[in-house]
This record gives C-alpha cells, sequence and structure tokens, in this order.
C-alpha cells in the first residue's frame, strides 16, 4: 500500500512539473515582468482559426456525409440469397424439402439516376455552406 501511494505522489508530482511549462502559443513571463507577445500574421491567425473552429468542423463533417450518401445513392443493389429446409414426412418416412432463392431488385429506368443526382445536388449545396461559413467566419477573424 505504501508503494502504491508513494508511486502516485511521484505521478502527480511529475504531471505537476510538466504542467509548469508553457503550452505551445502561450507566452511566458520574462524575470522583468514584461508579457511576450506572439505575432502571427493574417495567414496564420485565419489558419489556427480555420483547423479549431467547431463550426467549420460540423460544417465540413455534413459535406463528408453528404458526399457519401451521394455515392451511395449511385451504388446498384445487393442480391440476396435464402436457404429454407422444410420436414414432411412423419414417423417411417423422412422426407424433406430445400430451396435456395436468389432475387435481385430491379429498378423503375431512370430512378437510380435520379436519385443520385438528387444526393450530388444536396453535397454541392452542402459544399456552399462550408464555403459561406468559412468566408463569414474569416471576414470575423479579420
Amino acid at each position: 500500500m505504501k508503494n502504491a501511494s508513494r508511486r502516485l505522489v511521484v505521478v502527480l508530482a511529475l504531471l505537476g512539473i510538466v504542467n509548469l511549462r508553457p503550452i505551445s502559443g502561450q507566452t511566458a513571463k520574462p524575470p522583468d515582468g514584461k508579457a511576450l507577445v506572439e505575432r502571427v500574421t493574417l495567414e496564420e491567425a485565419l489558419a489556427r482559426f480555420a483547423g479549431n473552429n467547431l463550426e467549420l468542423a460540423v460544417a465540413r463533417s455534413r459535406l463528408d456525409q453528404a458526399l457519401a450518401s451521394a455515392a451511395q445513392a449511385g451504388a446498384f443493389p445487393n442480391p440476396e440469397l435464402s436457404a429454407t429446409s422444410e420436414r414432411l414426412g412423419k414417423g417411417a418416412t423422412d422426407i424433406s424439402e430445400s430451396y435456395l432463392n436468389v432475387s435481385q431488385r430491379v429498378e423503375w429506368s431512370g430512378s437510380r439516376g435520379a436519385r443520385r443526382a438528387s444526393a450530388l445536388h444536396s453535397a454541392r449545396a452542402a459544399a456552399f455552406r462550408v464555403e459561406e461559413d468559412s468566408a463569414r467566419l474569416a471576414f470575423q477573424v479579420k
């Protein structure tokens, strides 16, 4: 028990020492008491903002979802395979029947293409929303 508590104290002390270092992007105060100022260009500020903004991450995620839906809408349906076995005989007669069914859904002409076109339009709208959010938030940063 003593070794476990001693290890815990050592781990907590090490974590305290590690946390004393300034994190990347933070500024440490020099001995004279004046704070250092980290200067960044406008492009760097916009890049940091774009990488860390939750609204843009959500918009990009919705775009990825719309693109995946468009790819799925253009896919052909998978064939289905099913097997059935029935016992028909009673007593001394042992008779059984087995069935193997293969089916393929056939769609009306043009329905897959229309579904894919609709999904592509949704993806295009999502892409425009990402651009709009990006421009609006970049304007706020500027």
